[in-house]
């Protein structure tokens, strides 16, 4: 006989729309104002367990890492998030989907040279990796910048294509920790982070440049530094291409006045319309070396 509910003996009822979002990294707080925010959003229609699946559903498409959907999870609404979701997941398959300096679904410029799919998604079967693509093209220019503690490495070529973004070890630890702060990476996230042994990176600088590519970002005099490198490569210095060009900052070679006038910040600003390290926003390397490549390309064309 059935019981009076109605479900078969012996089963467990359907998972509720709590017990979903908390099955995905939320916690038990943060799963109940999750949709405490959503009644309100919708002037007291709740989402149902039928309509959260259907967000979770797109979330999973994306193929995003744990720490990266949960945090979508807690921050956005869930009316908006299945449409937002469709939407990165109409950009062709090259594009970045989530943005690790922004912390949200983005819409970057730079481009993945593949889908890391060797990285844990949220899904419970995880798909077989596909095959890697053919080995691309050497840069005829690539733009480089560094992050320190812990020194992080990326280069962008002409095509806005990262050609690197790694941790490179051994990382530089700011003094008196030992768990350094990743800018934009999530902290459960950290794990997956691709890493770079020192001299494999200086190998790969050499081999490109080496190559006939030309090497050139924003006073890279430090980030050679870092990397032990210092003096060995020519590279195209981004505010000498500007001070060129400006002759009230060519007369003040050497002070305050060029050096704040020539900053990647204002720099940005001034010729591309980015606000980039503003309202308390962690620095990029990604971001960093994209606009030094952006900004090489607008001087040179001036020219």
């Amino acid at each position: 006989d059935l019981p009076c509910s109605g479900m078969v003996a012996g089963s467990s009822p359907p998972p509720s729309a709590h017990a979903l979002l908390c099955a995905r990294g939320l916690s038990t707080r943060e799963a109940t104002n999750a949709l405490v925010r959503q009644r309100k959003a919708s002037r007291g229609v709740s989402f149902g367990a039928d309509e959260v699946g259907a967000v979770l559903s797109a979330v999973d498409a994306l193929d995003l890492l744990p720490g990266q959907a949960a945090h979508l999870l807690r921050s956005a609404r869930l009316s908006d998030l299945e449409a937002q979701c469709a939407e990165a997941y109409a950009r062709p398959p090259d594009a970045p989907r989530w943005c690790t300096y922004k912390k949200a679904l983005c819409d970057c410029r730079a481009t993945l040279p593949y889908k890391p799919a060797h990285l844990l998604t949220m899904r419970r079967a995880i798909p077989p990796p596909p095959p890697l693509p053919p080995p691309l093209a050497p840069p005829r220019l690539i733009a480089l910048d560094c992050e320190f503690k812990p020194l992080r490495c990326a280069v962008v070529d002409e095509h806005g294509v990262i050609r690197l973004n790694h941790l490179i070890e051994p990382a530089i630890r700011p003094a008196g920790t030992s768990a350094p702060k990743l800018p934009g990476m999530l902290g459960c996230d950290r794990v997956a982070t691709r890493r770079l042994r020192l001299p494999a990176l200086q190998e790969q600088l050499r081999s490109w440049v080496g190559g006939g590519s030309i090497l050139l970002g924003h006073t890279l005099s430090c980030d050679f530094r870092a990397l032990e490198m210092d003096g060995e490569l020519a590279y195209v210095d981004i505010p000498s291409l500007r001070s060129t060009q400006v002759p009230s900052l060519r007369a003040r070679a050497g002070t305050r006045v060029q050096a704040d006038a020539m900053s990647l910040k204002r720099m940005a600003a001034a010729y591309l319309g980015e606000n980039i390290h503003g309202g308390g926003r962690k620095h990029c390397a990604v971001q960093d070396a994209e606009v030094a490549m952006r900004l090489h390309s607008l001087l040179t064309r001036a020219e």
